[in-house]
């Protein structure tokens, strides 16, 4: 599922990666954490997918060019369905920033149900 969801947004031509990038990495950039989920068990033992959660936050030099991205991501995963990922639906969104004042990134967070095959 990570290297699907990663290949999906590097096609956008920014940084992508899982976790962190470091903040040496330039802006816009793209950056996925797994924030829960869990595998339904049935009487026949684990059913063999995952539904969880992603959060997806993207970071911008201004907080229009940070919602610019945030909406091609968007347009890419939500209702997205493909090899490992059976579904992605978006389920929050909220626009932020990292860091305080004269250092402060903007950011949009989006929050995505994901079920996925183990």
């Amino acid at each position: 599922m990570e290297e699907e969801m990663k290949a999906l947004l590097d096609g956008l031509g920014h940084p992508v990666a899982w976790g962190w990038l470091g903040q040496g990495t330039g802006l816009p950039r793209i950056v996925l954490n797994k924030v829960s989920g869990f595998e339904p068990v049935t009487t026949d033992g684990a059913a063999g997918f995952i539904v969880g959660r992603v959060q997806v936050d993207i970071y911008g030099t201004t907080p229009f060019e940070a919602g610019l991205l945030g909406r091609a991501v968007r347009e890419l995963l939500s209702g997205y369905h493909g090899a490992m990922v059976r579904f992605a639906r978006l389920e929050a969104i909220r626009d932020g920033q990292d860091g305080s004042d004269g250092d402060a990134i903007p950011r949009v967070s989006q929050d995505y149900a994901v079920k996925y095959r183990v």
